[in-house]
């Protein structure tokens, strides 16, 4: 029994062992991939978010082209479709704030609240 102990305590140690090193790369298997899954979200709210602003920006040039406060090269006249049409990209772009104040940083989803406030005022 004595010549057996040893060699024991060895193979529950190496098991115990294998089982952490185990645990841990799985742990760091699925944190990495939660990362990049959580960074693809994150991506895609920012590039929606900052397509809405563009149309917004189109529209309201557009329409301050018309009386001449800008250049653009193509006004229109503040018609009821053009109005439509900028009050649509407005909507638009006040539903991608809401991904970006889940996914974003706190600092981040601080600035996008208070543009939403300024916008509304």
């Amino acid at each position: 029994m004595g010549d057996e102990l040893p060699t024991l305590v060895g193979v529950v140690l190496g098991a115990v062992l294998s089982y952490l090193v185990g645990m841990l790369n799985e742990r760091t298997r699925w944190r990495r991939e939660h990362g990049a899954r959580w960074g693809g979200l994150l991506l895609q709210a920012y590039s929606d978010y900052g397509q809405a602003i563009k149309e917004c920006v189109v529209a309201y040039q557009r329409l301050a082209a018309h009386q001449g406060l800008t250049e653009d090269p193509t006004p229109v006249e503040p018609t009821n479709d053009a109005l439509e049409q900028a009050a649509k990209a407005e909507t638009k772009r006040a539903a991608m704030t809401e991904p970006l104040r889940l996914l974003a940083d706190p600092t981040t989803a601080v600035a996008v609240k208070s543009n939403e406030t300024y916008v509304r005022l």
